[in-house]
């Protein structure tokens, strides 16, 4: 008997044994071929190929310094049977690949290639230069964030000295410098990130700190307003559009909602449960907010209770609102690994789980990383792993 990819067992007959023993010997040995480049500068890489297999497009490949895995250079989800690792320093390297179709299957043993340095040059490489398409010297960087307008797409920076820059994304050119009337938080608390505001006249940046409010045009920089609320604020979040709002939450368990474009607060309500993390919002729904007791409370436009979701696993990472393929689904980092729901009716529709006692930490970030339309996501764990994971497929 033989196992294919998804590590179902076939039952073979006695005559087919030497057929089986032919494929599964073609299916271990994987070709690796050195091809040297052209330019003297270039390094010596190999041209890694493994032999397809039957009805599998496919294959998960992992490069690493040891033949343990212990030190993962990289872990990718490859589609045909060759790949080429251009960004490895000169050195002995090991690689392995597993059929990935619907599943990683079983990993073949691994296989040592070498990247080599130029035969021109000695075994020493210099580090490639970097070229930057701009650069700005604005102090040590505490808050960053984007503000789009019809303008085009600024950077809003906040350094240690609560100077506020917003920079000219393509030119690195500051359009406008203030300070933040806010100040620095005197407990020594890191200040919940500033926020975008998009009212249906004009983008605002919010800034908070402690019980203290301020906002400003986010194409001048100049004051719209300045609040303060009863109680210390913890986080923010805010809808666009003609329902535009502002929800705080504060160390006191308060949910505040204020009106935008005065900073004048429209309701208040005290939280039944203590919340764990940042909210975010939800189109069309309301305001998601991570809570104890393993949960996202749901609360509508106005900031009224509308239900408990419950996660299962205890939250490490705020929600991250994603559009896919599957619908606009609410992903989250538990202690289990990254869970995903359905936006709608909040059905659990799968979760990937982290090797061992790994968990996501930080924020979850969206990005094409592939250039498909289709958004991977990034996600930092608590081992110090960077991995990428395919939204449709719910993969690594």
């Amino acid at each position: 008997m033989a196992l294919n990819a998804t590590n179902r067992t076939i039952t073979t007959r006695p005559s087919d044994a030497l057929r089986i023993f032919s494929l599964l010997a073609l299916a271990l040995v994987f070709p690796v071929t050195l091809h040297s480049q052209t330019t003297s500068s270039s390094l010596i890489t190999p041209h890694i190929e493994w032999a397809r297999q039957n009805g599998i497009t496919k294959y998960r490949l992992q490069i690493a310094s040891d033949e343990k895995f212990r030190d993962m250079l990289l872990d990718r989800l490859i589609t045909g049977q060759n790949y080429r690792p251009n960004e490895l320093a000169p050195g002995r390297y090991y690689w392995r690949v597993a059929p990935s179709q619907f599943a990683t299957g079983r990993f073949l043993p691994p296989r040592v290639f070498y990247v080599s340095p130029p035969r021109t040059q000695p075994s020493v490489t210099k580090p490639p230069k970097v070229q930057l398409g701009w650069s700005a010297a604005i102090g040590s960087i505490d808050q960053l964030l984007l503000s789009q307008s019809s303008g085009g797409t600024d950077l809003i920076a906040v350094n240690s000295d609560n100077r506020v820059y917003a920079l000219d994304s393509i030119r690195g050119v500051p359009r406008w410098i203030s300070r933040s009337a806010v100040g620095p938080d005197k407990a020594g608390r890191k200040s919940p990130k500033p926020l975008v505001v998009k009212t249906p006249t004009r983008s605002l940046v919010v800034f908070a700190n402690q019980k203290n409010l301020q906002a400003v045009e986010a194409v001048s920089g100049r004051e719209v307003w300045r609040a303060v609320v009863p109680s210390e604020v913890a986080s923010i979040a805010a809808s666009d559009g003609e329902t535009s709002a502002i929800f705080l939450l504060s160390r006191n368990r308060d949910l505040f909602v204020l009106e935008p474009q005065t900073g004048v607060i429209r309701k208040r309500f005290k939280l039944e449960r203590e919340p764990v993390n940042s909210p975010v919002m939800l189109p069309g729904k309301g305001v998601l907010i991570p809570v104890k007791d393993r949960a996202l409370e749901l609360r509508n436009v106005e900031g009224e209770h509308v239900r408990f979701i419950d996660i299962g696993s205890e939250l490490t990472t705020p929600p991250l609102i994603v559009n896919s393929a599957r619908g606009v689904l609410v992903l989250m980092g538990t202690r289990k690994g990254v869970a995903a729901f359905d936006a709608q009716s909040f059905k659990a529709l799968g979760q990937l789980v982290l090797d061992g006692d790994d968990y996501a930490l930080g924020s979850l970030i969206a990005v094409d990383l592939v250039n498909d339309t289709k958004p991977e996501i990034v996600v930092t764990t608590s081992r110090g792993r960077l991995l990428a994971v395919d939204v449709a497929e719910g993969k690594v």
